[in-house]
């Protein structure tokens, strides 16, 4: 693993601090994320208490990471997120669902490198076949901060501008 190898995914960012993270919810649970883990690379799965959170649950997805490299499994889907994506991801592994090349470069990365990636104005097109944004960030969670296990991601819609 080289410490400073890039992330070359459109839109995504490694290297930031909660001032970076431009909408409520996704700087709530990094700053939760960043204290948590003390002197650690990343907290535990433990140290997440969704009851202290209530308010973005929505918003919240937990994805593990599997004992076989770039095996990736969606555990739990916040309500605002399936909404959004007309269906519930719940369950299902990444290698079942469409479009997820990048993504799993992105998780690849955070799991070589125990870092979160954030990812900005993402354009997608909803459930509701309206043209919005969307903006992620992307957390480790492993037992005591040696390998990542988990993923805990916080997502943000937004409406896309035309200029």
């Amino acid at each position: 693993m080289d410490p400073t190898a890039k992330l070359h995914v459109p839109n995504a960012i490694h290297g930031f601090g909660a001032g970076d993270v431009n909408w409520p919810g996704g700087r709530e649970v990094f700053e939760w994320w960043n204290t948590a883990r003390k002197d650690r690379h990343f907290p535990t799965r433990r140290d997440f208490k969704p009851a202290s959170m209530k308010s973005i649950l929505p918003s919240i997805q937990l994805t593990d990471v599997g004992d076989t490299p770039g095996n990736y499994s969606v555990r739990l889907v916040g309500t605002r997120i399936t909404d959004a994506l007309g269906y519930d991801p719940t369950g299902k592994n990444l290698n079942d669902l469409s479009n997820t090349q990048q993504v799993r470069a992105v998780y690849d990365w955070i799991v070589d490198h125990k870092k979160p990636v954030m990812r900005l104005n993402l354009p997608i097109k909803l459930a509701y076949n309206e043209f919005q944004t969307c903006s992620v960030i992307i957390l480790p969670l492993g037992p005591e901060g040696e390998q990542v296990r988990m993923f805990l991601l916080n997502f943000h819609f937004g409406k896309k501008t035309m200029l």
